[in-house]
Parts: structure tokens; C-alpha cells; sequence
């Protein structure tokens, strides 16, 4: 595939429909009106600014843009492009609008290629790191991205699944990679070799929403909280056949809906479910409430709890779109805690936490899509922090989205 480096200069349109200039204008039966200059960037009226890797005037050519980079156009298929990135056909009527086929919608220039879904994230629920490689989840999106590195631009992730209702979490185990389908009530398995995954395999009826998943390494075994029905999935992965363990009833959750698990110091608790934090310990037949620890006001809704290499332990939640921290639970349930929200420029609901790279991360998500970083050094004040593909409100093309899979 060709690939070049390209020093991009651009005019405004308002100089190039001078009067001046109207002689240099060109019409083309598939860009329309179009502008040449010396460097090789061409200015048309359906796509604005393209460089194109062969003569305009061809019958089929690959052009570049700056907003989806490469496409693919034939005369002899019509008004259809092909966009490399996006892995797809568009179809552009003869308003210069563009169809898409996902969505079943027309969209204007800026709405397709400036402010097109796949180019943002929407509720991002988890960013995390594996022996593979990073992985965002794109809840709102329904899809997994993947990359070598923690690139800043999501134009250089790649999409590894885009048909998972409403995922939250990922687990590595091994050469596998396992996440939730929660609207569908599936757990979803991709192999992983080198730079390939393999096709899905689909444990079907796991709970209903499964919605948070970990791996508890001594016993071997993955947890799945399935928030619908309050119930605990043992999940062997290392087994051939991937093999359900057992199910485990939370009755002590009554009927509050519980967001997340977290395992920490052998302990498994619970997030804010009712009004409180339960720390548990279990087997593969039972589980056991060890402690309670009551959440203070405006965090009966909790989000995650972790506890970072520093001792901090973090808690997120979004009744109140707060993430604070403290050193004991405690502490935290006396109302002994220290709020960095306004530190780190919350402007939405802050979600799972993670930590790698000597970093703790931490999504942003609903009123607001960010992914946060920050580093915690022990018994001081958060001074290195910042904040990664930040994409903000969500606009018309994420709600179309979000609505074609359930949540």
C-alpha cells in the first residue's frame, strides 16, 4: 500500500474562488469543481482538500485526506468511495452528502469526516495494559481497540471487534483475551498471535450484564460480576473448553445494582451496593461477607475501587461524578478522604481504574468522553496529570451509534 510523508499547507477556500482564479477551476464528473496547486494538493467541491496519487482526471485512483487519509474511487461504481480506514464503501449523493450504511443516515462533509463516530470514543469504560499490547473499551461504541503502543491519537488503534453490545472490562490470560458482550449477556474470547486475533468465540449466557471482569490469579479463575441478576461467574479459561465453574448467588446485595469488583489483598469487594462496600472472601462453591464499610453521602452510586501500587485506593463514582482517594476503607467510610476531581478537570463520570507505565489511569465517561492519567506519589499531592483523546460531548453520530446494540 502506498504510503507517503506529507507536508500539508492549506488555503482558505476563500482565496481559491477569487476572481482571479475562477480560469484555474476544473470540473470533474466525480469531484466536481476542483483547483490544482503546484504542490499536488487539489481543492473539490465534494471532498475539500485531497492529494491524489494519480491524475484527477482518471478513470479509478487512491486519494488522500487529511481528515480519514486514504480512499479509493472508480467511476465505473458511481457515486461510491472506498475509505481505507474505515474499512468500508460510502456512498456521496449528488448533494454532496454522505451516506452511511452503519447508521442508515446522511451526513454533511464535517459530520462524516471530522465528526464521524469511529473517529472518537463514546464512554470509554477501561483502558488498560497486557502483555499484548493496550486496549481501550469503547462502551458506548460497541468495540474493542487495540494498539502496540499508548498512542494519544485514536486514528492509530486499531478495531479488533465492533459487533460487542456494551462492553466494560477486558482480562488477559495467556495468548487469550477475554470481555464482556454485556447487552447480550455473553462473554466474548479472541486468541491472540503476534498481530492477529482469531475470530470470536462466544460464551453464550454467562448472567445477565455481565459487567465487570477480573482474574484471580492464585486460584486460577475469572470473575464475572453479572450486575442484572446479582450473581458471581467462576470462569476457567485454561481449560480447553472454557469451563463454567460455578455460579455464586449475592444475596447480600439485595436488589441494588453493583458496578464493579475489585481483588485486592486476597479480599473481593464490591462497590456500593446497598449504600455500601462489602469485602467478601470466596471459593469456587461459596462466598462469604466479611466486612461492611458504609459509603459516604453522594456515593451510593459507585463506579470501581482500586488500590494502586502506592497504597492509595481510589473510588469513583457517578452519583456524584467524583474520584477520591484515601488509605484505608475505612477511612473512606468516615468521609476521610481526599477529593481529586477538580485536580484532574473531571468534566464527565469517572469510571475503571488502572494503573501501568508508573501511571494510574482512569476513563471518563457519559457527559464527557476522556481518557485521564495521573501519577500518585506516596503521602503527596497530584502534580503530573493529564488528559488523553479527549473528545467531550457526545454528538448526533455517537447516539446513533450507541442505539444500534443493547447496553
Amino acid at each position: 500500500m502506498r504510503r507517503i510523508s506529507l507536508l500539508i499547507i492549506l488555503f482558505g477556500s476563500s482565496i481559491l474562488f477569487s476572481k482571479a482564479g475562477i480560469k484555474s477551476w476544473k470540473r470533474s464528473s466525480w469531484f466536481g469543481y476542483f483547483y490544482e496547486t503546484q504542490g499536488g494538493w487539489t481543492y473539490t467541491e465534494k471532498f475539500e482538500w485531497i492529494y491524489p496519487e494519480s491524475s484527477i482526471s482518471d478513470e479509478n485512483m487512491w486519494f488522500y485526506t487529511p481528515d480519514i487519509e486514504w480512499c479509493w474511487m472508480d467511476l465505473n461504481v458511481g457515486n461510491f468511495f472506498y475509505s481505507e480506514r474505515f474499512q468500508e464503501w460510502v456512498y456521496c449523493n449528488e448533494e454532496n452528502l454522505f451516506y452511511d450504511f452503519e447508521l442508515s443516515q446522511y451526513f454533511s462533509f464535517d459530520e462524516y469526516f471530522r465528526n464521524n463516530w469511529r473517529l472518537r470514543l463514546f464512554t470509554p469504560t477501561q483502558i488498560t495494559k497486557t502483555s499484548h499490547g493496550y486496549f481501550i473499551v469503547d462502551c458506548w461504541h460497541h468495540r474493542i481497540l487495540f494498539s502496540k503502543k499508548n498512542h494519544s491519537n485514536l486514528f492509530k488503534w486499531q478495531v479488533i471487534d465492533d459487533n460487542v453490545a456494551g462492553p466494560h472490562s477486558i482480562i488477559s490470560i495467556g495468548n487469550k483475551i477475554v470481555y464482556e458482550d454485556t447487552g447480550r449477556g455473553n462473554l466474548i474470547t479472541k486468541t491472540f498471535d503476534g498481530d492477529i486475533f482469531s475470530q470470536s468465540n462466544i460464551i453464550n449466557g454467562i448472567g445477565v450484564r455481565p459487567h465487570k471482569i477480573i482474574y484471580d490469579s492464585e486460584n486460577n479463575l475469572s470473575l464475572v460480576l453479572n450486575s442484572g441478576n446479582r450473581t458471581l461467574s467462576l470462569v476457567d479459561f485454561d481449560s480447553k473448553d472454557h469451563k463454567l465453574v460455578n455460579t455464586l448467588d449475592l444475596d447480600f446485595l439485595g436488589d441494588t445494582y453493583s458496578r464493579s469488583i475489585s481483588l485486592i489483598n486476597g479480599l473481593l469487594y464490591f462497590a456500593s451496593g446497598p449504600n455500601q462496600i462489602t469485602e467478601t472472601i470466596y471459593d469456587k462453591d461459596s462466598i462469604f461477607v466479611v466486612g461492611k464499610y458504609p459509603v459516604p453521602e453522594g456515593f451510593e452510586s459507585m463506579n470501581d475501587i482500586f488500590k494502586s501500587s502506592n497504597g492509595w485506593i481510589y473510588f469513583t463514582a457517578t452519583s456524584n461524578s467524583k474520584i477520591v482517594r484515601a488509605k484505608s476503607f475505612s477511612e473512606f467510610s468516615k468521609g476521610d478522604y481526599e477529593d481529586i476531581s477538580d485536580i484532574l478537570g473531571i468534566e464527565g463520570n469517572p469510571y475503571y481504574l488502572s494503573e501501568f507505565d508508573q501511571k494510574v489511569y482512569v476513563t471518563e465517561i457519559a457527559e464527557s468522553s476522556a481518557i485521564i492519567w495521573f501519577k500518585d506519589n506516596i503521602g503527596s499531592e497530584i502534580i503530573e496529570f493529564g488528559r488523553l483523546m479527549d473528545f467531550g460531548a457526545p454528538n448526533k453520530q455517537d447516539f446513533l451509534r450507541k442505539a444500534l446494540l443493547p447496553l
